[in-house]
């Protein structure tokens, strides 16, 4: 038979043996690699070489009179311990047969492993194809169209049959859908975008591909939001929505529509974040949101600084609808005389950059309730602020670690101060297990 792959490809094959040696040759002659390794049983081992007890050939010279000569050095063999200890032949398998297996593929698109679990007991077989899971290789099964003992024998010599040489990662893509959806659930959208990346680079062509695809797009839509790239973030849901359909393959039409209204409700949000325009408050509910995520997974100095940001923020907002665009340049005459006074600008200066807490005493000068609340909040406090956990952040300008406490402080004094409606609007994530189901 003829080598089914490319003519230049470089096949590993990694082959359990049995006592009936007629399948294994079938499927090398099948295959015609470049190397071989033998998964062999104390019992088993004697048959690469052969001959066996009663005589017959071994498999190498089976092969040899069938015009394909394996060379010295081309093949190997791996002997269990225990062909009925299924734990110890998987643990065995990915300590002396996966080094070899990912070593041999330098070129993806020319280098092939193949596992072919035919021979050897049902432990064996099973524990082989368990410990490949995760490696770049394909399977391969050798049956047949006639067996002895009425059809429940072994396969009879002459009428072996290659059983659907398969991917696992074309087999087993849920396993990486569901890995992808519960670290995008917990958080980690770019653990997510990594393992779809992954199962991408070793599906084939075809309907599962596509779909893999249009989930990866789904992951970094949320992973380039939540580093604020809401322009990236945009042009991915773009590319979603344009592919949405290829989900089909993994769930239901009213699943897939789902997704869509999901998805383009985001994409409206994400059109409007990546506007230009200054201060906002929807992106002060961007980054409230995005720090309640930090605080979900435990980066408390992130979550701080977040929410620090929000109540700089929240000034700057305000200050917009006061005609002040900038705090680093604030007009001095936009500055009632009082404030000029205490706070002893340099006579001649026609603009100055305000901190946060002379920006909220500049809202209050100008009669604006955001910054009345903020000198009567703990925030305006010299010694107790909240806000100081941000400034003693190792991420700042300090050297401790910021608690659960204190972020959780800064959290609800920033709550307290812009009011009901910052809750009201953060983006919330969508639960990629939500959406898939059970598929």
């Amino acid at each position: 038979m003829e080598n089914p792959g490319p003519s230049d490809a470089r096949t590993l094959l990694i082959t359990t043996v049995g006592g009936s040696p007629e399948a294994i040759v079938a499927g090398i002659l099948h295959l015609r690699p470049d190397r071989i390794v033998f998964v062999c049983s104390p019992e088993t081992a004697k048959l690469v070489e052969g001959p066996d007890d009663r005589g017959n050939p071994g498999i190498l010279e089976r092969l040899r009179r069938n015009g394909f000569e394996v060379p010295a050095g081309a093949w190997e063999i791996v002997q269990i311990v225990d062909a009925q200890d299924l734990e110890s032949l998987v643990r065995q398998a990915r300590q002396q047969i996966e080094p070899a297996a990912r070593h041999w593929v330098r070129d993806p698109s020319r280098d092939r492993v193949v596992v072919d679990f035919t021979g050897g007991t049902k432990c064996m077989s099973a524990g082989l194809v368990l410990a490949s899971l995760d490696w770049p290789c394909e399977w391969q099964y050798v049956g047949g169209t006639e067996r002895t003992k009425g059809g429940v024998g072994v396969v009879v010599d002459g009428k072996e049959q290659i059983v659907n040489p398969r991917n696992p990662w074309d087999t087993l893509a849920w396993r990486h859908v569901l890995r992808a959806a519960a670290l995008f659930d917990e958080g980690e959208t770019g653990g997510a975008v990594a393992v779809l990346e992954g199962a991408l680079r070793r599906t084939g062509p075809g309907r599962l591909n596509r779909a893999l695809g249009t989930l990866f797009q789904f992951c970094r839509i949320y992973h380039e939001w939540d580093a604020f790239r809401h322009a990236d973030a945009h042009m991915a849901a773009r590319d979603f929505l344009k592919n949405v359909d290829t989900l089909s393959f993994f769930v239901s039409p009213d699943r897939v529509e789902h997704f869509h209204r999901r998805v383009s409700a985001d994409a409206t949000l994400l059109e409007k974040l990546s506007q230009g325009g200054g201060p906002r408050p929807l992106l002060v509910a961007d980054i409230y949101s995005n720090g309640l995520r930090r605080m979900r997974e435990r980066r408390f100095d992130d979550a701080v600084a977040r929410f620090y940001r929000c109540v700089e923020a929240l000034a700057q907002v305000a200050l917009a609808a006061h005609g002040i665009h900038s705090t680093a340049a604030v007009p001095v005459q936009s500055i009632p005389e009082e404030l000029r006074a205490e706070w002893n600008l340099p006579a001649g200066c026609e603009t100055v950059e305000l901190p946060l807490s002379r920006s909220y005493q500049l809202l209050a000068a100008l009669g604006d309730e955001l910054g009345q609340r903020f000198l009567e909040s703990r925030l305006a406090s010299r010694e107790k602020s909240p806000l100081q956990a941000r400034n003693h952040s190792i991420l700042a300008h300090g050297f401790h670690a910021v608690s659960e406490a204190d972020a959780d402080s800064l959290k609800k004094e920033l709550e307290a101060l812009a009011g009901g409606w910052l809750k009201d609007q953060i983006p919330v994530f969508p639960k990629l297990s939500d959406l898939l189901g059970t598929f």
